[in-house]
């Protein structure tokens, strides 16, 4: 997923053949941000979204949502359960 006017127009990009929609997405500054969905699935950007870095979610559970309390503490969070992350 890309985007060049703060989420108003997305551009999706296939990431490691991950063709589900994203449940929710979140950017730390205007090149950081990370996107989740089902199956745990959670990828990180470090370049506005031209590419997209799998991360381990430490669960096999579908999250629905996920945010950050400053640049390098969030929280992603499941049907069961929750699961703090860094984003160094």
């Amino acid at each position: 997923m890309k985007t060049t006017d703060a989420g108003i127009n997305c551009d999706y990009i296939l990431v490691n053949n991950y063709s589900y929609r994203p449940n929710a997405v979140c950017f730390t500054s205007s090149d950081t941000g990370f996107v989740i969905g089902n199956e745990s699935m959670i990828y990180k950007t470090v370049n506005a979204g031209n590419s997209w870095v799998e991360m381990n979610a430490g669960t096999t559970d579908a999250l629905i949502d996920i945010f950050f309390i400053n640049p390098t503490t969030g929280y992603a969070v499941g049907i069961f359960f929750h699961v703090d992350m860094l984003a160094p």
